[in-house]
């Protein structure tokens, strides 16, 4: 088993390596979700469901597909004025991009070393994985179609970011590495 996770692994690595080399897009068009843009005070304050301060929590959901998957290349692209923190070093911080929704109880990882932000581009790059395995055949299990992670962003000025400010596109994998076509990014500000 070993033997054939660490295959996988190396898999995603190269996909990760050819996923910005170009090609089509599957950046939002009419797949979009507008979490709001800050409500009318919601939770005890002026942020509502749109975040607080200077800065909102970016969830990010998969659609598309019925199959499950063992992880995600996103390349997001974050709007103007918006960053994510990052270390002294230009590494993004722990805990800005965490596991959500149906990876809450799906085992997932956040592969900090395939993790690169580019603040020129304002692009993120990051790679989430599900690291459970059929209890039965020993192959990865992956995750289903839904939220699947959260991104922490920091904006400038006074207006929060909304959905429809963010783009990204996919690479999905099913359980065996190989790729999934149609996937698409779905985006709400939550808390």
């Amino acid at each position: 088993m070993k033997k054939s996770f660490f295959g996988w692994v190396v898999m995603l690595f190269a996909l990760l390596a050819l996923a910005g080399c170009g090609g089509g897009s599957n950046s939002l068009s009419n797949n979009q979700n507008s979490g709001g843009n800050g409500g009318n005070g919601g939770n005890g304050g002026n942020g509502g469901s749109g975040g607080t301060g200077t800065s909102v929590t970016l969830k990010i959901s998969s659609t598309g597909t019925t199959q499950p998957m063992s992880g995600i290349i996103v390349n997001l692209t974050l709007p103007a004025g918006v960053t994510v923190s990052t270390n002294t070093d230009g590494t993004v911080k722990s805990g800005v991009i965490t596991p959500s929704g149906v990876n809450t109880t799906s085992n997932a990882t956040v592969y900090t070393q395939m993790t690169n932000y580019n603040s020129t581009t304002r692009t993120l790059q990051f790679f989430v994985v599900s690291s459970l395995t059929n209890t039965t055949t020993g192959n990865p299990s992956g995750f289903s179609a839904g939220e699947f992670v959260s991104v922490v962003c920091q904006y400038s000025g006074s207006t929060a970011p909304v959905a429809t400010d963010f783009s990204a596109t996919f690479t999905a994998l099913d359980v065996f590495s190989n790729p999934i076509t149609g996937v698409t990014p779905i985006f709400q500000i939550g808390t």
